[in-house]
């Protein structure tokens, strides 16, 4: 039967991975791009007196019909002598976007355009004046104080006085379509059947063994590898074929309300499906109770911690991310910053601690419990950062798994970690989200003269200073061994829990579950 497991266990991990390729080819293929105008020249501009001899260009764009236009623009200059105004206009002239470059590629965005015409601007900006009017009349930058700066950091004064600047201009335009209706069909059927596979290889991978009594730690983790795999193939499963069903269904709601559909389906798939799938899962199984405490003031101690954990956690995540992205900004920012305030104090704020800790602490905790603290709060942290599924969050995500998983060991009481857990989401992801939207304007820059800026300043200051402390009181408490795991007679050493860990074909279920999801993050789509 062991034998039987491990083969179960490398076929769902052998289609969770064909899941994701399925997955991800129709990301990048979903949209389908045609080009009606693409454009390359080269320009010699000649600078006399740090005036170029024109004010500008243009290329006017020819827009067939209504729709959702990808616009891109290439500037390459082999000189320094002005900085390009560049400014993208609708038909009715109204400016779409504006930037300021002296040079750039690889620029892209997508608009919706009516049929008409569409207009790529290049104004050439070769002082202050110039530099500042452009700026207000597009408003590139929301207060004069930004505007200085931005003059200040173009250095005009180190500028070529006279030069020819050879500059390589490209402008394209492309019409954004969607994959054909038979593809997302098709694709959609796929998935659903790999899921269905799924669920029956996690469960084939989970049939019991007379022979291999539970009170091994190895077979223990087995079983547990196959509720979590089941879990994830629950969740992830729902998500993904929720989100290409509603595509089906009414083409472009996603994409229009993808916020607020980001929301839903993530209450729905961890909240309404993956709980009771693991609860059901789980309920059957062994437990051995946890020795109730209460807490008191020691709340606010934990609190600090998590702080201390969640704000350098942070800090290591956004340079992960910078590496392999070339972006610090956490996957999870559209939803903090572009979702109302109240769905997302109930989903993020209060829905995901409440079931996060049920499932992570409480239904896993109290059926490793009797194998040792170590395994709990080891594994506890790892799930509950590899499920996260970015860098951006993993590391403070498995710092705080950890420590909740040890204040629940000590107190018994799940309510406990589920407090901590909505104070720091709330702290976080509404408080700290809510702030920044009050003082950026539409296009993220600092809106100065708001009289929220001193309170967010404020806010920040405390946020700082309670994960510098907390650090700080982190690093004591473990130099004192006040935060020590209890080691009981007869269980499994930490070498030996690692070990089982790493080994077990069914916890890899899960793994590889998660690996697909940081795959999927940094896929592109």
């Amino acid at each position: 039967m062991k034998k039987f497991r491990t083969i179960f266990s490398i076929i769902t991990i052998v289609l969770i991975a064909a899941f994701f390729v399925v997955f991800i080819n129709y990301g990048k293929n979903s949209a389908v791009y045609e080009t009606i105008f693409n454009e390359n020249w080269t320009q010699d501009i000649v600078v006399t007196d740090s005036m170029p001899d024109s004010a500008g260009l243009s290329k006017t764009i020819s827009i067939p019909e209504d729709g959702k236009y990808r616009i891109s623009v290439d500037v390459v200059a082999d000189a320094y002598s002005f900085i390009h105004g560049i400014v993208i206009k609708d038909k009715d002239g109204n400016a779409l976007t504006s930037m300021t470059a002296g040079s750039m590629t690889g620029w892209s965005e997508e608009f919706d355009l009516k049929a008409g015409t569409c207009t790529v601007e290049f104004d050439y900006l070769a002082n202050g004046d110039g530099f500042r009017d452009f700026a207000k009349q597009y408003y590139t930058f929301s207060n004069d104080q930004q505007l200085e700066q931005a003059v200040k950091n173009a250095d005009f004064e180190t500028m070529e006085k006279n030069a020819i600047d050879k500059v390589e201009y490209m402008v394209e335009a492309e019409k954004v379509g969607d994959a054909l209706p038979e593809v997302k069909r098709n694709t959609f059927i796929l998935l659903l059947v790999i899921t269905v596979l799924m669920t029956f290889t996690v469960l084939a991978a989970g049939m019991p063994d007379a022979e291999e009594p539970e009170t091994d730690l190895k077979r223990r983790l087995g079983g547990t590898g196959v509720r979590y795999a089941l879990f994830f193939v629950a969740v992830f499963g729902f998500q993904i074929l929720f989100s290409l069903g509603a595509d089906i269904l009414k083409p472009g709601y996603v994409d229009d309300h993808m916020v607020a559909f980001q929301l839903l389906a993530t209450f729905l798939s961890v909240d309404v499906v993956g709980f009771p799938v693991i609860y059901l899962a789980s309920r059957k199984i062994q437990v051995k109770k946890i020795e109730e405490h209460g807490i008191g003031a020691k709340w606010l101690l934990y609190l600090l911690l998590s702080f201390g954990i969640m704000i350098p956690g942070a800090v290591i995540g956004a340079a992960f991310q910078l590496l392999l992205s070339g972006s610090s900004t956490s996957p999870l920012s559209g939803i903090l910053f572009s979702s109302s305030v109240i769905p997302r104090i109930l989903v993020v704020g209060i829905g995901a601690p409440i079931f996060e800790e049920l499932i992570f602490r409480k239904l896993l905790c109290d059926r490793l419990y009797k194998y040792g603290e170590f395994v709990c709060v080891l594994l506890s942290g790892l799930m509950f950062g590899l499920f996260h599924g970015n860098l951006s969050q993993f590391f403070y995500a498995t710092g705080l798994g950890m420590l909740f998983a040890f204040v629940y060991l000590r107190t018994g009481r799940i309510r406990y970690t589920i407090a901590l857990h909505m104070t720091v989401n709330l702290a976080s992801s509404v408080i700290t989200a809510g702030l920044m939207n009050a003082i950026m304007d539409e296009n993220g820059q600092v809106i100065t003269d708001s009289p929220m800026v001193p309170v967010f300043g404020l806010w920040m200051l405390l946020y700082a200073g309670m994960g510098f402390v907390g650090l700080v009181t982190l690093i004591i408490l473990f130099a004192k061994k006040k935060l020590a795991l209890v080691s009981r007679p007869g269980e499994p050493g930490r070498i030996e829990t690692i070990k089982a860990m790493l080994t077990s074909p069914e916890m890899w279920m899960f793994y590889a579950g998660c690996i697909g999801i940081f795959v999927y993050s940094y896929s592109g789509i």
